[in-house]
Order: structure tokens, then sequence, then C-alpha cells
């Protein structure tokens, strides 16, 4: 994966957790860190996008396209490792914007899958 991928992924993960602090969504980011399936990420992306809607947009086409269907020298990237680096982006962000030390939400980010 070239570098100015990563940088796409690494941009669209901040977004979503700028996104998930300032509107306390548990619910998207349990869903983003624990969802197997990808049309469950992509569900729970579009939930969060019509929710945005009456604000600022959370992405736009072209960055759902870089993140998840753009092709590099290697060909497409697996869906699961480009999950994993949004997941470990969103841990890493939420954590310095001090939102995983909100009451509750350790145990919610924690907790067992419930499906």
């Amino acid at each position: 994966m070239n570098q100015e991928r990563l940088s796409r992924i690494r941009d669209f993960a901040q977004r979503l957790a700028a996104y998930i602090d300032s509107q306390n969504d548990r619910a998207l980011l349990h869903d983003l860190l624990y969802k197997s399936k990808d049309w469950e990420i992509r569900n729970a992306l579009v939930k969060a996008q019509r929710r945005s809607a009456q604000s600022d947009l959370l992405f736009t086409l072209n960055d759902y396209i870089d993140v998840f269907l753009a092709e590099d020298a290697m060909g497409f990237e697996s869906p699961g490792l480009i999950r994993d680096l949004i997941a470990i982006g969103l841990i890493e962000q939420l954590h310095q914007r001090g939102f995983l030390g909100k009451p509750g939400v350790i145990e919610d980010v924690t907790a067992e899958p419930a499906d």
C-alpha cells in the first residue's frame, strides 16, 4: 500500500474520530470496531453520513472511493486490512481527544459484540 493511500485512510479515520467525539456516537464506534461484514461497515458509514448531512458532510463520495475502492500498483487492498487500519486510527485519535476517558466509553468499546 502506498503512502498516499495510507494518508487517505488516516485522514478518513481522523474525520470519523472527530465526528464520533463531537456527536458522542458510541454506536458508530462500536460498529466500526466490531462489525465484520463489509455491508455492515458500509451501512454504519451511510447512516452516519445521513446524520452528518444536517451540517457538514462526514465524507464525500470521492473520499469513500479513495479509501475503500482505490487501486494502487498492487491492485485492490483487502477490505479487512482497510477496516483494521481505520479502527486503529480511530482508537488512536479518540485516545488523543480524551474520548475514551469519558464515563462508560471504554466499557462500550471493549465489550464483546452482541452479534
